[in-house]
């Protein structure tokens, strides 16, 4: 499981990987065609950082969308709306570090093992994925 950070300058986030030592796969050109014909255009760049575990990695890829593109978001059925997104590392600064280093402040949580959690508000009710 990973998770996506939008950004408004992806060769910027990709620049400042490369600069803080880590691998970098991208990036990378993406298109797709919705069911109603709409065209979505992004670009998108992952970064190796060596904290995931357990199929988790808690360091996000990262995507800019393209300017002639809707964000999926802006015409999707309105009522769900992120609340948080958390996550707990066995070593929490060492990824707070990384996800700084990468324009992403946050707070990581000590645990033993990798666990991303988001928290959504939804029409009915409060919903936790972890």
């Amino acid at each position: 499981m990973t998770w996506a950070a939008s950004t408004l300058d992806l060769d910027d986030v990709v620049s400042r990987a490369r600069a803080s030592g880590f691998g970098v796969f991208g990036p990378r050109d993406g298109l797709r065609v919705r069911p109603d014909g709409v065209t979505l255009k992004w670009r998108s760049a992952g970064i190796q950082a060596g904290l995931a575990e357990d199929d988790i990695d808690p360091v996000p890829f990262f995507i800019q969308w393209a300017s002639g593109s809707v964000h999926p978001s802006a015409d999707a059925p309105a009522g769900c709306r992120l609340v948080s997104l958390d996550a707990s590392h066995p070593s929490p600064s060492k990824l707070q570090d990384t996800l700084a280093r990468l324009g992403i402040s946050t707070t990581v949580r000590a645990d033993q093992r990798t666990v991303l959690t988001a928290t959504l508000e939804t029409p009915r009710g409060r919903v936790v994925i972890s």
